[in-house]
């Protein structure tokens, strides 16, 4: 609930939409501050009209990703 999970189809990131009033940038610093894990607001994309983070994981070992996805499940159920 709260997060409708897209399909990457190839890509190395996805945008989460997420269906909350808080704004992007405040759930990613707390992501960030209270579940280390580092996100990117929707906003830097130019996204204005809903709130989406961006998740990339293009870059890391595939355990490192599912550390990282357990923990933003936890931060996201934390604070939607």
């Amino acid at each position: 609930p709260g997060c409708r999970v897209p399909s990457p189809g190839g890509a190395f990131f996805m945008l989460l939409p997420l269906a909350t009033d808080r704004g992007d940038m405040e759930l990613v610093r707390e992501l960030i501050s209270r579940f280390g894990v580092a996100t990117l607001p929707g906003n830097t994309f130019g996204i204005e009209t809903s709130c989406q983070i961006r998740v990339s994981y293009g870059a890391l070992k595939e355990d490192s990703v599912i550390e990282g996805l357990g923990r933003l499940k936890k931060g996201l159920q934390a604070l939607l």
